[in-house]
């Protein structure tokens, strides 16, 4: 807490009240914690603790500018808290703020040098900013690794694959990637053969006989626009270029579809067709209503959730008017990228080479089914390198499917004010690049792993 004093009964209590908070939040009980900062902050003591974890809490839902707000008051409360500057810093970045956000992440640096998740964070952001001298405490750090925690170890390892990959240190960067990894895949159980399986059994459940017997029951609104694939795929930069049009504003990673469907009560054989229709109409109706205040009166809303693929078909049936953009990349380079960025805790498939190959061939594969049931004008395929390639023409077409007019700004989406909430937020603020394309290539000789795991029949 830097300076601040507990001796007031109020600063005790604010600070009880925000450990108990924390330890909510850390066990997975956001709306309890929410309530134990809220009251914090409500005694009207200095609490950088409970601003720090309500500004954690709107992150997580998607309100940037509200945590902004939260991290700045407890910055304010505790001008020598390192990772609040973090925190602050980061999220600025996903406003666009790219100046103040470095500032922050500089400060938090110079305040907790031996802390990795800042260095981490601003490679992410703008790498060009880490000094000479701040890149060898970092090498440093590799040798010193008992001192630190099991996340600060993974965290390490991610800067420093990525600080030896800026370098051409690949076979350096590699051996940091896979330590980084290795770390991380320890701290979840993630079910291959189970998640396998049930990929598997999609088509079997949403077959087209049964989507056939659907329609009509969705509802009709023609606000949704959903983006999905596989992370890493460019789907924030084909969400960004949407996103720069007037009639459309990007949501980013919502989740809310995939949570309500799994709020469906169980669709069996025996169950009656009218039930079965109320229930997904019921679907598109709530998933409108949770979405409603995103939109600020905009015609569009963009749904960027990745993992939607898996349900692209009862997407269609909830909502048939939704356009639906599948993005995807060439499959070594999007392994590659996911692989070597520290990706969130719901995409525990990254971690591990032959894990990852897998869960590539089998979304391919079920995306191929996908192709084949949804209809031609509610479904658009997008390749990445065709973006890259002739911006304009992929742009204009993305406009066109989504049935809005063509506006210049379109292609000139990395100006755009919005939000963006991606590993690579810094590169998205750029104009189009080329320099991801072929990415890979430069680890073709440690990917074998992942090369066979790619090629195999799902």
């Amino acid at each position: 807490m830097g300076a601040q004093s507990a001796a007031d009964p109020n600063d005790r209590r604010a600070l009880e009240l925000a450990e108990q908070g924390n330890g909510l939040l850390g066990i997975g009980r956001p709306d309890d914690a929410w309530r134990c900062f809220e009251e914090a902050v409500s005694l009207g003591s200095p609490c950088a603790p409970a601003h720090n974890g309500l500004g954690v809490i709107e992150s997580a839902r998607g309100n940037v500018h509200a945590a902004i707000s939260h991290f700045r008051a407890a910055l304010n409360d505790d001008p020598f808290s390192a990772g609040v500057a973090s925190n602050l810093g980061y999220a600025l970045a996903e406003t666009g703020d790219l100046v103040a956000a470095v500032e922050h992440l500089q400060r938090a640096i110079s305040l907790e040098p031996r802390n990795p998740r800042h260095y981490r964070l601003l490679l992410l952001i703008a790498p060009e900013t880490l000094e000479a001298g701040q890149l060898d405490t970092l090498e440093q750090l590799s040798h010193d690794t008992f001192r630190l925690s099991k996340q600060e170890r993974i965290e390490l390892h991610f800067a420093l694959g990525r600080t030896f990959d800026r370098k051409g240190r690949i076979d350096e960067a590699f051996a940091q990637f896979v330590l980084g990894n290795q770390e991380k895949r320890t701290d979840v159980a993630y079910d291959e053969e189970r998640t396998l399986r049930f990929m598997a059994s999609l088509p079997k459940i949403l077959r087209s006989e049964f989507l056939d017997e659907l329609r009509g029951c969705g509802n009709t609104s023609r606000r949704p626009i959903f983006i999905f694939g596989m992370p890493r795929s460019g789907s924030t930069l084909v969400e960004h270029i949407l996103a720069a049009h007037p009639d459309v504003i990007g949501a980013g990673e919502l989740g809310i579809f995939s949570k309500l469907a799994n709020e469906l009560p169980p669709i069996r054989a025996t169950t009656p067709a009218e039930t079965v229709k109320s229930s997904i109409g019921d679907l598109g109706r709530r998933y409108l209503a949770e979405t409603e205040s995103l939109s600020h009166g905009s015609p569009h809303v963009v749904d960027k959730t990745l993992l939607n693929f898996v349900l692209a078909p009862l997407i269609n049936a909830a909502l048939p008017n939704a356009r639906l953009i599948y993005v995807r990349r060439d499959p070594v380079d999007t392994c590659w990228s996911c692989y070597t960025t520290l990706c969130s805790d719901n995409l525990a498939f990254t971690w591990d080479l032959g894990e990852l190959g897998r869960y590539y061939r089998a979304h391919e594969t079920l995306m191929e089914t996908w192709k084949s049931i949804l209809p031609r004008d509610r479904f658009l395929e997008v390749r990445y390198e065709d973006v890259v390639e002739n911006l304009e023409a992929e742009a204009r077409r993305l406009v066109a499917f989504c049935g809005l007019p063509w506006v210049p700004q379109c292609l000139d989406f990395h100006s755009g004010e919005g939000t963006v909430r991606t590993a690579s937020l810094g590169q998205v603020r750029r104009p189009i690049y080329r320099d991801a394309i072929g990415s890979a290539n430069r680890y073709r000789k440690h990917a074998h792993v992942l090369i066979a795991a790619l090629q195999t029949p799902t």
